[in-house]
């Protein structure tokens, strides 16, 4: 993995990225509940449903005893490492991992946010 700091991308209904968080903390925790690092509004997400960590350069999601899961490119895990591209399913909600800041539709110059805690509404996945 690159010494770069990752982003963490959600996904709209129609798979196209939104604005990035960088990850650049230890751990960051995702899910509904206002104490998360990255809230979300999904009813079917648990207010701390999952958390991503750096360990050793390397990057990790573990999902937080979720009411619902957490899904690693549509298979379920408690943890497991992440690669840049694979996608996150948590709650009606999905999420990409990548190393590299990607292009972002509707913004005129796409930059990285810093993670703050910030509220986002989670589109309906498709079927």
């Amino acid at each position: 993995m690159s010494s770069q700091v990752p982003f963490l991308y959600p996904l709209s209904e129609d798979g196209s990225p939104g604005e990035p968080w960088e990850l650049d903390r230890p751990s960051l925790m995702v899910g509904r509940g206002e104490s998360s690092d990255i809230t979300v509004f999904d009813d079917a997400l648990s207010r701390g449903h999952f958390l991503i960590v750096r360990e050793a350069g390397e990057f990790f999601v573990v999902d937080l005893d979720s009411q619902n899961g957490t899904k690693v490119d549509d298979r379920p895990v408690t943890g497991c490492k992440l690669k840049s591209g694979q996608i996150i399913s948590a709650g009606t909600s999905r999420f990409q991992f990548s190393t590299e800041l990607l292009p972002v539709p509707n913004l005129p110059n796409p930059v990285a946010l810093t993670v703050t805690p910030r509220v986002l509404t989670a589109p309906a996945l498709p079927g």
